[in-house]
């Protein structure tokens, strides 16, 4: 049975669910703790839409969070500090880490861990297996958004070419500029055209990022990719994307100047608005999938 929740919500479920986790007959102290491979996320309450709807958890419950930042390599030894620390409840974010995740939950089943946009149902090294009971995972279905907005951009791009700028790299937003591409390459086969992306390589999995979610960033690498013909822009920083806005204008406000916004903080009113073909939501903060 799948049920699908708002992720404060569902934390908050999971949360208190937490709190009936025992070690014999004591009852554990909740504490609610995040780890993610994204670097600076410990610090940065707002980077990502998993550590927004942590921190909405944790001002709906009352509780303080601990967080932390780990790569792959480091991921199990950090996840056991968490645990060592007295960590009940822990949210994870990105796919690097995910076996660790699994491999952390299995050995400790009285704590309950939260998993976005990963499979937590294969430890490193390991055939498929089905996910530890104490695993949730929250799935943000954002690249099938992006699957059809690459190819919509493709169909309305004048130029031939589109760009992507973003900033802080993370594996959620790679997979999401991926899944992009993708979209646009399904329209280059359908029509027999050949409209190209600037700052992605899909054979290599790798593309530009300015290193910082900042609308000056994300404004001088739009204003570049507008300079050398894009036409459309893919903006993929959260609330930074108004910097792609901010070259728009700077520009003169061209008409085949275009942007398409991913994440949170997109403009309301109609004159910002206007440059703005579609807009991507993700819904990391809106659904959840329980087995």
């Amino acid at each position: 049975m799948t049920r699908r929740l708002a992720l404060p919500a569902a934390a908050a479920l999971i949360i208190m669910s937490g709190c009936a986790a025992t070690t014999g007959t004591a009852a554990l102290p909740t504490k609610l703790c995040g780890i993610s491979a994204t670097s600076g996320w410990a610090v940065d309450t707002t980077q990502t839409d998993t550590a927004r709807g942590l921190a909405a958890a944790a001002e709906h419950l009352g509780l303080d969070v601990t967080r932390a930042d780990s790569d792959s390599a480091h991921a199990a030894e950090t996840l056991g500090s968490l645990i060592g620390s007295g960590c009940t409840v822990i949210v994870a974010e990105g796919a690097d880490i995910a076996p660790a995740i699994t491999a952390t939950a299995q050995a400790h089943s009285d704590r309950k861990f939260l998993l976005t946009d990963a499979d937590a149902g294969t430890a490193s090294g390991q055939q498929k297996t089905t996910a530890p009971a104490n695993v949730s995972t929250v799935l943000t279905k954002e690249t099938d958004a992006a699957y059809l907005a690459g190819f919509a951009a493709a169909g309305l791009t004048t130029t031939g070419k589109i760009a992507v700028v973003s900033g802080i790299e993370t594996s959620g937003r790679k997979a999401l500029i991926d899944a992009f591409a993708q979209g646009i390459n399904a329209y280059n086969q359908a029509y027999g055209t050949s409209i190209s992306l600037k700052g992605w390589d899909s054979a290599r999995g790798h593309g530009s990022f300015t290193g910082h979610d900042t609308a000056d960033s994300l404004r001088d690498a739009a204003a570049r990719a507008y300079a050398d013909g894009s036409d459309i822009v893919l903006a993929v920083a959260g609330s930074a994307n108004s910097g792609v806005r901010d070259a728009i204008q700077a520009a003169g406000n061209q008409p085949l100047h275009r942007m398409i916004w991913v994440g949170v903080g997109a403009p309301e009113t109609p004159a910002e608005l206007a440059p703005i073909i579609t807009s991507i939501t993700s819904t990391a903060a809106t659904r959840i999938d329980e087995a």
